[in-house]
């Protein structure tokens, strides 16, 4: 069946296209349109199925009634879980989701925004972000648009967010590693490295160290790019795993890169982990059935998702659309669990 265009409504008012421009633009009282006709026209709207664009939606009703969700990757399990949750609270409410990948793109993801807020008119934004500064944000602010961060943060900036401990999570993991035997530990992390999330990953990592008496090695941090994962992880495990270093273990600091890892190291023809421990941080369900099955911090993520939402929902809820960008209310932090497998002995 042919879509309704602008013109069928036209024709089935008997007025003009530019007349229902103006009602579907909320612009019928400033051209002196009457009452009845602007009736006539979003009821034939209506009946028709015409589907008038989110920016003429939102002029009308104040809504779009459409949320964006911009993560890094979302066939990456981790985001494709708190998507999940993040759709099914926006169905209960009446909304659409719109959901987009950035690649850890800094340009994609600055697009992305720009698309979304200004384009989709959505009513709020809910972004994993890639980017090095807040002025994305800082502009989102000033445009009353609802946001919040997920997973990372800005360092000075007190922008709304829902994150988990990831310093105490890594800490929690490495002093597992430690109790194991291991002291020379090899860390793997992603590139953009100054990311919230990895930053404070690593820090948890020294953290453990420290505590324990054991000095840091700024050489056995190593870090690979989006990219190029699957390269650039077998040349660093290769590195960490030089009989020189004497690595007995590898912390991976997300779910692909600890999946990758476990690939190298198997091709290397070495035995996990009688040979080199493996764990990382971000449990996702295949872990439980790698072999061998590998020790992860695990992530509760339904409960990020839906806390995710609801504090956009609150933000979006606000007279002004937005609260001080300096309110601790309105940034949760939620705890992690060490999950005890087979990859450290």
């Amino acid at each position: 069946m042919k879509k309704s265009s602008l013109e069928d409504v036209a024709k089935a008012v008997g007025v003009s296209k530019t007349l229902v421009s103006m009602v579907l633009n909320g612009k019928a009282g400033q051209y002196g349109i009457s009452k009845k006709t602007e009736e006539r026209v979003w009821k034939a709207v209506e009946e028709m199925g015409f589907k008038p664009n989110a920016t003429a939606r939102k002029l009308r009703t104040g809504k779009s009634n459409v949320l964006g969700l911009i993560v890094a990757d979302i066939s990456n399990p981790f985001y494709a879980k708190i998507a999940r949750s993040v759709e099914d609270a926006a169905q209960k409410k009446g909304y659409h989701l719109l959901i987009c990948s950035s690649d850890e793109d800094a340009k994609r993801e600055a697009d992305l925004i720009s698309i979304l807020a200004d384009q989709h008119q959505v009513d709020g934004l809910i972004v994993s972000s890639t980017l090095e500064d807040a002025t994305m944000f800082d502009r989102l602010y000033k445009q009353n648009i609802p946001f919040l961060l997920l997973d990372r943060e800005f360092a000075n900036e007190m922008f709304p967010s829902v994150t988990v401990d990831n310093r105490k999570g890594a800490e929690i993991l490495i002093q597992h590693l430690i109790d194991k035997g291991s002291n020379d530990i090899g860390l793997i992390s992603l590139s953009p490295s100054h990311l919230s999330s990895l930053k404070n990953r690593v820090n948890g990592y020294r953290d453990a160290l420290e505590k324990n008496g054991i000095s840091f090695k700024d050489e056995l941090i190593r870090e690979v790019s989006f990219a190029s994962l699957r390269e650039d992880i077998s040349k660093e495990v290769e590195f960490l795993l030089d009989k020189s270093r004497q690595v007995k273990a590898i912390f991976a600091l997300n779910n692909i890169v600890a999946l990758y890892t476990l690939e190298a190291i198997h091709q290397k023809g070495l035995r996990i982990p009688e040979d080199v421990a493996l764990v990382s941080f971000d449990d996702i369900e295949l872990f439980k059935f790698t072999s061998p099955p590998i020790t992860a911090i695990s992530q509760p993520l339904e409960k990020i998702g839906e806390h995710a939402m609801e504090v956009l929902f609150t933000l979006m809820g606000n007279k002004d659309n937005q609260v001080p960008n300096n309110s601790a209310d309105h940034r949760v932090v939620l705890p992690v669990d060490l999950m005890v497998r087979r990859s450290c002995g």
